[in-house]
């Protein structure tokens, strides 16, 4: 029998309603959200949760895919919804939960903490201290992290699996004072008295300090190079200025709920955000005047997004919080498919392809199909991290791990085997391979200080020197190069020294950004943006030359300098698309796009138009009367373009390409070989000529050869010229060239290149003992390189997928074409790091090696190369979003963001992290992991996990967190932003119980503890009872428990009222307490769903019951985690 109780439905703002039942022991059974999703619970008579499970009535989840299941894994228990599982408590000491794909088995102890974890055959154990605390974590490798923990439990030394010892000295109130990294790099933390970090040293001496208001917000920051950052704040707490050393300050206002409604930066530009009444942002209105509009369903899914331009791009979500279609504004659909348990198994592109991923009990891919019929296979170790990828019918690597779970060595199909060390802090030092090996030095900063390139016992170094702020200072290579720089505010360049005798002057604007490049020959390239910050004019002026007097001007206006000999300026549609472009040699160029972005047509002045159109599936096509046609084979392979043809390997790789000639018929044929790494090994072009490439264990090109093709394989192969390339970290910086020579010595010619700092965007080469300076488009492109004196060197004409010819005398050249391309002209192909692209087609010529994590079109380049660009040959990019929430400082590029409503239990950083970026990502760093196609980041570190620098923007101190964040080439193509970051706090939780305060006076609530966090209850209520300010710092795997059944009460006054903006405010003692907005009850439950898919609630918190008054009140809560390195 169920009770419909008072609280038994609920609505939003927008009247979007939730609905509860309960049984006769007011246990919760249903729970159904605001679009008719509803989570079931059975309980058994001790009131424990013993299944749960999700469906809607009526009808079947649309977001399913492929054959459903009829049982759990336990093979008795029918399967009857979405995230179905069912735990049995056992008498002999553990619990199992079987969902239908696996089950699981957790041994507890007396202290309500995990013993043992047992996931298929991977086994986590766990030791303890009397009082309940963790003192060691044995994974899945057998590798045991040791804790030792001063007499409150907090962790003063950590033990990694590999033996490396971080220690911790902590102050009288237990917060971290000095960390001494297993690299022996101390961390030095002052506080005052109130905890707040007021001055920290890194391990290279570089200190950052803050001052605070008695609110506990930051009023100042100094860095350690001395620039004075200033905050200020209105009544509530929100910032609302923030100035920076040069003066520059932006200013924010926001609306009663301290919602960000307006933002003007130092120029005057001023974006505005507009809300609903439950707080969903409705629309983004940029400094230009342009609008973006959202739609939103019952749950906050973004439904709908209609661009400046008009052009809607639809969404429809099912299961739980899943993204099941997206109808783009050309009313494209694609469609996603999920296995029960929430996992993607089904993925069907435009055109009705599908794409298959099979999976085992824990989610993890064992076998892809993709649109084009390849196989992917993957195998695991017991932890879960990849050992074996195979793909077609030869390609495979296997991978070894250390304990600590790092990548030690890597072995491909063909017996080639890549060892790889690390430092103690988890930083890759060293990697070697057959005939070569790279070694990095590193600070005690982890900076790369020194780089040592071997190939074939032949060694190049790039050495590095850095500021206090970390900004790169000096770049010094073993062939004499030197690029000396002296910076300004925010790291901008202020002058930059070349090989000690060409001097580069520098100006920037209140933003960091160059505005001015003085040569050292008298030549200058001067760059304007407009209020969004993108490139309007970019020019090139020679050394000042008198015009004279013209014919029947007077006398007295005398000679003026002038000599401008590169003009271009740019215009953009209100999407921020290039329109328009006009080039003092070119003229005007017009540009035209499809709703969705695509490159329709690009009509230059003095030349012939290209038109386009595209497929359903995102393929181009010429168009046109007299257009070569093209075709397209499943999977978007192409297979003919006119009279070309293109045949693919099993693996989705060009194998060859002929084309016929016009006047014989015959065809002439280019052969590709691929290594067993996917990347391209020889080209054999119809001349005869082999070109054979080789690569370092990082995707870089070190080598190239190019010669005449043996006439059978029992002849070796005699190149003509080897170009050595010598790389700066993602960049060029040496390209060195031998070619022979009949009558004597071979001819060595060196190239140097210098690019914008932490960008692929060219500045400067070297050539032939002269340095010539790149004028970009906007993404980074080449048009024009000048010498010293600012006059052209070199003139570049290019079509719209880079098809590129230098124009008739040009004293220099390059190879650079669109950001992190290289073209090699005996092959017309561009290196592009992880792939080659043709300029020819627009594609690239193989699959995307990180798959779906790329785009569903494996062999698209973007949609619009005149504005976006795809640097590492790793995704198909799209535009960025310029109208994220949340700014960094200025000279920075992170959109920031803090996520207040959920937090990320240590426990499960693993599963946070596969989720985010998928099973398949990479470590990229210290604390840092990557999805395969670049575009999102996890990253948590020691100081992220110690709160050392807080959250938000301004930063909220002392508040441990993770970063989910969201990657892309930025808009001029020099480099990557981090388009958005994310902050969610580190398990702390907001412990919000049902509102139904109904009178006002004195309360005694009482909270039984299971497994539930630290409550921040002193912050909250000023004195609090001894009992609780012992309830401390507690976690699933291992922390200080309140013993099951234990009760503590808790008395205070409490007083509810609503303001005249809807929200409930609570008193104590005259102080408010807590603010919430009404809305929020979303996030409200009277008891804690155990069994919650989404992870709102981590599974570690226990129930609140309520004391012998029915009313319930709402608490603040704060749960925290032991502080130890990650």
């Amino acid at each position: 029998m169920r009770h419909g109780l008072a609280s038994d439905r609920c609505r939003d703002r927008h009247g979007h309603a939730w609905r509860y039942a309960y049984d006769e022991q007011h246990l919760l059974v249903e729970d159904t959200d605001r679009t008719g999703l509803t989570w079931h619970f059975v309980f058994d008579s001790q009131r424990r949760g013993i299944e749960a499970w999700g469906d809607i009535p009526g009808r079947v989840d649309w977001s399913l895919a492929g054959e459903l299941p009829t049982h759990l894994d336990d093979g008795e228990t029918r399967w009857k919804g979405i995230h179905h599982c069912k735990v049995s408590y056992w008498d002999v000491g553990f619990t199992e939960v079987a969902d239908f794909s696996q089950t699981r088995r957790f041994h507890g102890n007396e202290h309500g903490t995990l013993d043992k974890q047992v996931i298929g055959g991977a086994v986590v154990t766990a030791t303890y201290r009397e009082d309940g605390w963790m003192t060691s974590r044995t994974n899945e490798r057998n590798g045991t992290e040791r804790f030792e923990r001063n007499a409150r439990g907090s962790v003063v030394r950590y033990t990694d699996p590999l033996g490396h010892v971080t220690t911790i000295e902590r102050d009288a109130n237990d917060l971290p004072i000095e960390i001494v990294d297993a690299r022996g790099g101390a961390h030095r933390l002052e506080r005052d008295a109130r905890g707040n970090v007021t001055l920290y040293v890194d391990p290279t001496g570089a200190a950052t300090s803050r001052r605070y208001d008695a609110r506990g917000l930051v009023l100042e920051e100094i860095s350690p190079n001395g620039e004075r950052t200033a905050f200020s704040y209105d009544a509530h707490g929100n910032c609302a200025e923030v100035t920076l050393a040069n003066g520059a300050t932006w200013r924010f206002r926001h609306d009663r709920l301290g919602r960000r409604i307006a933002e003007v930066d130092p120029f005057g530009a001023e974006t505005r955000y507009r809300w609903s009444a439950r707080g969903d942002l409705l629309a983004v209105i940029d400094a230009m005047g342009a609008e973006t509009r959202y739609a939103y369903d019952g749950e906050h899914h973004l439904t709908e997004l209609v661009d400046a331009n008009g052009g809607v791009t639809s969404f429809a979500w099912g299961g739980y919080h899943r993204l099941c279609l997206r109808r783009d504004a050309n009313g494209h659909e694609v469609r996603l498919g999920y296995s029960p348990e929430g996992e993607l198994i089904e993925v069907r592109n435009e055109v009705g392809e599908v794409h298959t991923l099979r999976r085992d009990g824990s989610g993890k891919v064992l076998e892809e199909v993709t649109f084009d019929g390849r196989t992917i296979r993957y195998g695991y170790d017991a932890a879960a991290d990849l050992v074996v990828r195979s793909h077609g019918d030869r390609d495979r690597v296997r991978l070894v791990y250390d304990l600590a779970g790092r990548v030690i060595q890597r072995e491909y199909g063909d017996g080639t085997i890549e060892c790889l060390d690390h430092d103690e802090l988890g930083a890759l030092v060293r990697v070697a391979w057959p005939g070569g090996e790279v070694q990095l030095d590193r600070d005690a900063a982890g900076r790369v200080v020194r780089e040592r390139q071997i190939l074939d016992g032949v060694e190049h170094r790039v050495e590095s020197a850095h500021d206090l702020e970390g900004e790169r200072v000096l770049r010094k290579t073993s062939l004499g190069h030197t690029e000396a720089v002296e910076r300004g505010l925010f790291g901008a360049r202020r002058r930059t020294v070349l090989d000690g005798r060409v001097v580069v002057e520098h100006a920037s604007d209140l933003l960091g950004r160059e505005v001015a490049r003085a040569l050292s020959g008298g030549g200058r390239i001067e760059s304007a943006y407009d209020r969004m910050g993108r490139i309007e004019r970019r020019r090139a002026m020679g050394a000042p030359r008198e015009v004279r007097v013209g014919p029947g001007e007077p006398a007295w206006v005398g000679p003026r300098p002038e000599n401008v000999t590169v003009d271009m300026a740019y215009r953009y549609d209100p999407a921020g698309e290039l329109s328009a472009s006009w080039d003092q040699r070119w003229g005007w160029t017009s540009y035209r796009y499809d709703p969705v972005g695509q490159l329709l047509a690009r009509v230059p002045e003095q030349a012939r138009a290209e038109v386009f159109r595209f497929d359903a599936a995102g393929n181009s096509h010429e168009d046109g009367s007299d257009a070569p046609l093209r075709e397209y084979a499943p999977g978007n392979r192409l297979i003919c373009k006119g009279n070309a043809r293109y045949r693919w390997d099993a693996e989705g790789r060009l194998a060859e390409k002929s084309v016929e000639d016009p006047e014989t018929g015959a065809r002439r044929a280019w052969r590709y070989t691929w290594s067993h790494a996917g990347l391209l090994e020889s080209v054999t072009t119809p001349e005869g000529e082999r070109v054979e490439f080789r690569y370092d264990p990082f995707g870089r090109r070190v080598e190239k050869r190019v010669g005449k093709a043996p006439a059978s394989a029992l002849r070796a192969y005699a190149p003509r010229s080897v170009t050595r390339f010598v790389w700066d970290g993602d960049v060029l910086v040496h390209e060195i060239s031998r070619r022979a020579r009949a009558d004597g010595d071979p001819v060595v010619e060196v190239k140097t290149y210098c690019f914008e700092d932490d960008g692929f965007a060219p500045v400067a080469h070297c050539d032939g003992g002269e340095w010539f300076h790149y004028v970009n488009d906007p993404i980074g492109t080449p048009e024009r390189l000048v010498d010293e004196r600012g006059e052209v060197a070199c003139a570049l004409r290019r079509e719209a997928w880079g098809r590129t010819e230098a124009a008739p005398g040009a004293r220099t050249s390059t190879a650079i074409r669109f950001p992190g391309q290289y073209e090699d002209p005996e092959t017309g192909l561009c290196y592009n790091r992880f792939r080659y692209y043709d300029p020819e087609v627009g594609r690239f010529v193989s699959s995307d090696p990180i798959g779906l994590d790329g785009d569903i079109n494996a062999f698209a380049y973007t949609n619009n190369a005149i504005g976006w660009a795809d640097p590492l040959g790793l995704y198909k990019s799209g535009p960025l979003n310029p109208n994220l929430l949340g700014k960094d400082k200025a000279g920075k590029k992170t959109k920031n963001l803090t996520e207040w409503r959920r937090c990320v239990s240590k426990s499960d950083l693993k599963g946070e992290r596969n989720k985010f970026l998928g099973v398949d990502h990479v470590k990229v760093g210290e604390g840092k992991w990557r999805s395969r196609d670049g575009t999102r980041q996890f990253r948590i570190k020691p100081d992220d996990f110690l709160g050392k620098h807080g959250i938000g923007y301004p930063t909220v101190t002392n508040a441990p967190h993770v970063h989910f964040e969201f990657l892309s080439p930025n808009k001029s193509g020099t480099g990557f932003d981090v388009t958005k970051n994310v902050h969610v706090p580190l398990s702390w939780l907001l412990l919000l119980v049902m509102i139904l305060l109904r009178k006002s006076g004195k309360r005694s609530i009482r909270f039984e503890f299971d497994r539930v966090g630290a409550l921040d209850l002193e912050a909250a209520f000023g004195e609090v009872p001894r009992p609780v300010l012992a309830l401390v710092d507690r976690t699933l795997f291992g922390g200080r428990q309140a013993r099951r059944g234990g009760f503590v009460e808790i008395p205070f006054h409490v007083l509810s009222d609503f303001d005249d903006s809807g929200m409930i405010l609570f008193f104590s003692a005259d102080k408010v307490l807590l603010r919430l907005d009404t809305d929020s009850v979303d996030y409200v439950r009277h008891r804690l769903r155990k069994c919650d898919p989404g992870g709102f609630f981590p599974a570690e918190i226990g129930e609140v019951s309520l004391g012998e008054s029915e009313d319930v009140v709402s608490l603040y809560g704060e749960y925290r985690e032991p502080l130890c390195p990650v």
